[in-house]
């Protein structure tokens, strides 16, 4: 008898190792997938129901989404549900007070209790308290990084340490109508010959784009920066480049997980900074690494103790918090940092844990 599975996520999009792994899941079990966030339907085999509350994680929302998680618990017996992130903690929680029989996985995408971030509001504290209870409860909990593993066997007195798997994330390089459309709208920028900087991600101001944005128009014209995404510094961002009328700085918003590798290869060096305050910044797990090095991208960051030990360790780019010494650093040994990025990927891909994945899901079924 097949055995049955429901998926817990916020926004399948952001979560890249089930991403990989979910046409494999599809051939081995049934599914049922339940999110709060958009979503590509062609990552579903038709067979697979799913559920979308697409638009942003309003409270509306994401009571909906928990109704939706429990309506469904109640119309099939599960024999696994693997929530992912703390938003599913809460329904799943539920879901556990009504009936004990189904396994449970935990996937913590977040180091996420109070003084693992400089400030932890109440909703922070609502969350954590379901994160916590549900974290108990589990059969398997999952981190995405070592140290992270370390911290949360202690703080939650876990008997066992959570399983490590990685933020691995790999990028599809096919054209969309939108990246067709942005390289025209931007002729200038992209036929210009000078080094191309890409930062893709989320923009808030503990980013630093601010910051790059200033290096780049500083190093001149043989330098172009490329920002992609959206965030509450956004509107900022925009009236800092159009003050600057350098046209060698542009910002195209945000694009679909599936679009951005084809717009990324068009640049030479991939930018990232996670602040050193705070667990969470500290041990981040930056799945941008692995989608800037899987398009060829040497990276530059700043000091952030886990990204300097990837960087340094693999040899693709540039630890530093001088943002035009890290570039121009990189760029003098661009060959030699292309070429370990390309390696680095090759062993990344030779190594995924789609397998993984799967094979942690049958010795929870088989406990």
């Amino acid at each position: 008898m097949t055995k049955m599975l429901m998926l817990v996520y916020n926004d399948l999009n952001r979560d890249a190792r089930v991403q990989r792994s979910y046409k494999s899941l599809c051939e081995k079990y049934d599914i049922t997938v339940v999110s709060v966030g958009n979503q590509e339907t062609e990552l579903y085999s038709k067979n697979n129901i799913v559920i979308m509350n697409a638009g942003k994680t309003s409270i509306s929302n994401y009571l909906s989404y928990v109704k939706a998680v429990i309506r469904i618990s109640k119309s099939e017996q599960f024999d696994l549900v693997y929530g992912h992130d703390f938003y599913s903690a809460l329904p799943m929680f539920m879901m556990k007070l009504k009936r004990k029989t189904f396994k449970l996985i935990y996937d913590a995408h977040e180091l996420y209790f109070p003084n693992s971030q400089e400030f932890f509001s109440m909703r922070d504290y609502f969350f954590y308290f379901f994160e916590k209870k549900i974290i108990k409860k589990s059969d398997l909990v999952i981190c995405a990084q070592e140290k992270r593993s370390e911290i949360m066997k202690k703080h939650y007195e876990l008997k066992e340490y959570p399983l490590v798997v990685e933020n691995i994330s790999i990028l599809s390089d096919r054209e969309s109508d939108k990246t067709r459309q942005i390289l025209s709208d931007n002729k200038y920028f992209f036929s210009t010959e000078a080094t191309c900087i890409v930062y893709a991600g989320v923009v808030t101001k503990s980013r630093r784009i601010d910051k790059l944005i200033d290096a780049v128009n500083e190093l001149g014209e043989s330098y172009k920066l490329l920002i992609v995404g959206e965030g509450d510094y956004y509107g900022a961002l925009l009236e800092k480049i159009e003050k600057l009328n350098n046209k060698n700085i542009i910002a195209v918003g945000s694009m679909a997980y599936n679009e951005l590798g084809a717009l990324l290869k068009k640049g030479d060096v991939g930018y990232l900074y996670y602040p050193n305050e705070g667990l969470n910044n500290k041990y981040c797990a930056p799945n941008k690494i692995y989608e800037y090095v899987s398009v060829g991208l040497p990276i530059i960051c700043n000091e952030n103790i886990t990204l300097k030990n990837i960087v340094e360790d693999k040899q693709i780019g540039v630890s530093s918090d001088d943002i035009k010494k890290a570039i121009k650093l990189v760029v003098q040994n661009h060959e030699i940092f292309k070429k370990n990025t390309i390696e680095f990927n090759n062993s990344i891909v030779k190594s995924s844990d789609e397998k993984n994945v799967i094979s942690y899901i049958n010795e929870v079924l088989t406990r």
